[in-house]
């Protein structure tokens, strides 16, 4: 788990009463981790991201993620996600290095790896 880039991005997990997992939904970038829950959809989305920062943006079938529950909207460029409402308003860029990590420590969490 990567705690300097969590800290860094204000970003903690939780574990529920009933024992379900969750992000602490503080800011967008934590509220958009909520619907990725699936191991194989966490490695998808990180492939993805590789791809990205290894120049390759164009083999990237579809570039974009998004959050239907808390409608946000996620992009995959050469260098940030871009994370959005629907209609492309309040942007806000994270670098995917640190994405990268984020998504790692989620699935961490989540599976306890």
């Amino acid at each position: 788990m990567n705690f300097d880039i969590l800290e860094k991005y204000n970003i903690s997990f939780h574990i529920g009463v009933k024992g379900n997992k969750f992000p602490d939904g503080k800011s967008v970038l934590s509220s958009y981790l909520v619907p990725f829950r699936d191991r194989d959809d966490i490695d998808d989305f990180v492939r993805d991201v590789d791809l990205c920062l290894n120049g390759k943006l164009s083999q990237i079938a579809e570039p974009y993620y998004i959050d239907d529950l808390n409608k946000i909207y996620g992009q995959l460029s050469a260098n940030d996600l871009i994370l959005s409402d629907f209609e492309g308003n309040n942007k806000s860029f994270v670098p995917l290095t640190d994405f990268k990590e984020i998504l790692l420590s989620w699935k961490e969490f989540l599976y306890n790896l």
